[in-house]
């Protein structure tokens, strides 16, 4: 099956509802790449609980990955918020090409 074809059915023949296909916490599983979440914890677009939820799915499925949130920040990060944010990148992305676990 091709995790990227929407339209593919499940192994069970049922075809899940569009919304649920475009979850990206649909296609989690332990071969998914680690994931790095950063997000403000004062963003009033997209609540900091979805994002706090998906990283409880993402453990669960047994993927690697990492969720910050920037104290304060907001839907768009700017300043010290957007630099600490550019360093977790950077940490984020030498932990996961030298093999090493990026959990949390």
């Amino acid at each position: 099956m091709d995790l990227f074809d929407l339209r593919a059915p499940l192994a069970s023949g049922v075809r899940p509802r569009p919304a649920l296909q475009a979850s990206p916490s649909h296609w989690l599983s332990p071969q998914s790449p680690p994931i790095l979440q950063i997000q403000g914890d004062a963003d009033r677009i997209v609540p900091p609980g979805g994002a706090r939820r998906f990283h409880q799915r993402m453990r669960a499925e047994g993927v690697h990955g990492h969720l910050l949130l920037i104290e304060g920040g907001s839907h768009l990060l700017v300043g010290k918020k957007l630099q600490a944010a550019k360093d977790a990148e950077l940490d984020f992305l030498k932990a996961a090409l030298q093999g090493e676990d990026p959990l949390d």
